[in-house]
């Protein structure tokens, strides 16, 4: 993965997923709609509360899903997991904050959110905006890498179907699940309280196209809550 030819190939991608006539219609020809119902604890920490019901179109290639309760040495500090994942690369639940097995390359976007609210049910979440684009913790670079230097490609604010998103692109030489450099591109939002995330990521020797299918998967984003 070179650094330079990356970074151009990137800004070639973003400048024409940004440029045009708003009006006009994404092509998703290669994708495939997929609708996800994103499940929680309830107030008797059963995993039966219902959050809402996630649509999004992702790249034919992530032929492979699955989903899972990361669980880790308390409820809020794991995460509910569903991943589309490529099946030509490893597949790999991992589980808490440690796990043996390192996968030589991945290439998947998984979706996650807390278990349970972290916060009293008196507080709520505001909704995000343009002044936390630079925010750290809407880019999750402490939960997929093991170093805080990473390179950003971009950063961004950007409403999708009424909803705001912070979306990012990054890349790390030490990810958690490769422990090698991997590309990452990541939106981030809200969903009753909690902090939803997509995060596509590619440790694989070709990083061609991941940028900008994520990001289109990204723009085709619709959460129906539930009351």
């Amino acid at each position: 993965m070179k650094a330079i030819s990356l970074k151009l190939i990137t800004v070639i991608i973003f400048i024409s997923c940004k440029s045009g006539d708003k009006k006009s219609k994404i092509d998703y020809m290669g994708f495939v709609n997929k609708e996800i119902k994103v499940i929680g604890y309830n107030k008797n920490v059963d995993l039966k509360d219902t959050l809402g019901l996630l649509s999004l179109k992702i790249p034919l290639r992530l032929d492979t899903f699955y989903k899972w309760h990361r669980t880790s040495d308390c409820l809020s500090c794991g995460w509910m997991q569903y991943r589309f994942a490529d099946k030509k690369y490893p597949q790999f639940a991992e589980g808490g904050f440690y796990w043996t097995v390192v996968p030589d390359s991945v290439y998947q976007l998984t979706i996650r959110h807390k278990p349970i609210k972290e916060i009293p049910d008196s507080i709520t979440l505001n909704l995000l905006s343009e002044k936390n684009k630079n925010d750290s913790w809407y880019h999750q670079t402490n939960t997929v890498s093991y170093s805080d230097s990473v390179d950003y490609l971009f950063k961004e604010f950007k409403l999708i179907n009424q909803r705001p998103f912070i979306i990012s692109a990054f890349t790390t030489n030490d990810s958690y699940l490769t422990k090698s450099q991997t590309l990452f591109v990541i939106a981030a939002t809200t969903l009753k309280d909690r902090e939803l995330f997509f995060i596509g990521e590619c440790g694989a020797k070709d990083t061609t196209g991941f940028i900008g299918n994520m990001y289109k998967s990204f723009l085709s984003i619709k959460i129906k809550e539930n009351p």
